[in-house]
């Protein structure tokens, strides 16, 4: 399905200039086995970057393509049976994930950061009675649980934080918040992402 030959690798794999190098962690992919040592630097092209070989590089990429395809596949199976139960016209389908992936992005190949790539994630919502429509509004997965109350007519309990989606399913336009807000605590200590996790044995 793919061809390794045409996998394109970020044009900046290295540490933002003037980022902090907190700011990104690349030592997760160092856990596991076979995977050279490499650093995003201290900033810019000419921060000292030490990138993965290009042919492993585009492997890792060739991997996390497959893994998506493969999902896409299954989820296709899973309408493919609602379909089948004649379920899939009454059935609420929801599709999201918890994060993005790098690939080489800024000089890293995990998550675990503020950036955009990581934070920017699918979320996808069929509902009985709604046309599909691309809503370019600002939302976040915590918008999901009252989205889904909404469409089952139970009230959202008073503690959830999260606003339901279901004028922006009526009209995909309508203005919406401004700015999301996102937080991430390390795990790694005060030295991370000098700290590279330990390999298990």
């Amino acid at each position: 399905m793919y061809q390794r030959s045409d996998m394109v690798l970020p044009t900046n794999p290295w540490l933002p200039h003037g980022a902090p190098t907190r700011s990104v962690n690349y030592f997760e992919l160092g856990a596991y086995d076979n995977i050279p040592n490499y650093d995003a630097g201290r900033g810019g092209p000419n921060g000292g970057a030490v990138n993965l070989p290009s042919a492993l590089a585009k492997e890792l990429q060739h991997g996390y393509l497959a893994c998506i395809s493969y999902v896409d596949d299954l989820i296709g199976d899973l309408f493919g049976e609602l379909k089948a139960q004649a379920m899939y016209d009454s059935t609420i389908i929801t599709f999201t994930s918890d994060h993005g992936y790098k690939l080489g992005n800024k000089g890293s190949w995990a998550k675990h950061s503020m950036y955009e790539t990581d934070l920017h994630v699918p979320m996808m919502i069929k509902a009985p009675g709604y046309s599909p429509a691309r809503v370019p509004a600002m939302v976040e997965n915590i918008d999901l649980y009252p989205t889904i109350l909404d469409l089952i007519g139970v009230p959202a309990p008073s503690h959830v934080q999260g606003t339901s989606l279901l004028p922006l399913l009526m009209e995909p336009n309508l203005p919406s918040r401004k700015a999301v807000f996102a937080r991430h605590q390390s795990n790694f200590g005060p030295a991370f992402p000098h700290s590279p996790p330990k390999k298990a044995e």
